[in-house]
């Protein structure tokens, strides 16, 4: 296990699932992790369960996404480690969805990990030693083209190789991109 002794970790959809599981790991690494979600009751007991702290989060809500890592700031004084992690995996072809399906599924997978890691990026280009996590899901790349996922993984995919080679370091990456899955 690596050490996140004294490191202030967000993790965005750590209410359950994949990001509890992000939450809970980092707390077991010594990391003070901030939880962030629309999940109010899951939400406390994940952070209460790693004592670590909840924030109601809607990573579709910009002025939201950008007053929650102000209120981390200001209480901590930096962010450590960002886990872009929420999102939502639908289950149904683009055959079946509407539009306004679609529109959700961009507005939390995309826009959320935009308007989340906006704020938190700006802040941990004025420190040393920041990593970012964006979580992305290979069930698009497994899956067929009538699945929405494979869709909307690129752009996200996309977005976290443009803020490593922005954010990072030459001799050390400060984003780490993850693919969990099939």
């Amino acid at each position: 296990m690596f050490d996140l002794t004294s490191r202030i970790a967000m993790v965005t959809g750590g209410a359950n699932g994949i990001g509890k599981g992000i939450a809970e790991t980092l707390a077991q690494a010594g990391a003070t992790v901030m939880i962030g979600d629309i999940n109010e009751e899951a939400g406390q007991k994940a952070a209460e369960e790693i004592n670590g702290e909840f924030y109601h989060l809607d990573v579709t809500n910009k002025d939201n996404a950008g007053q929650v890592v102000q209120d981390i700031l200001k209480k901590h004084k930096r962010i450590d480690i960002l886990a872009a992690n929420a999102g939502i995996y639908p289950d149904q072809s683009i055959a079946e969805m509407e539009e306004s399906d679609w529109d959700k599924i961009q507005n939390i997978n995309l826009k959320g990990m935009f308007f989340t890691s906006k704020p938190v990026l700006e802040a941990m280009k004025k420190q040393n030693g920041s990593e970012w996590l964006g979580c992305l899901s290979l069930p698009g790349f497994c899956r067929t083209v009538s699945k929405s996922w494979v869709r909307h993984q690129h752009p996200v995919k996309i977005l976290c190789w443009c803020q490593a080679s922005y954010y990072s370091a030459p001799s050390k990456p400060s984003e780490i991109c993850v693919t969990i899955g099939l």
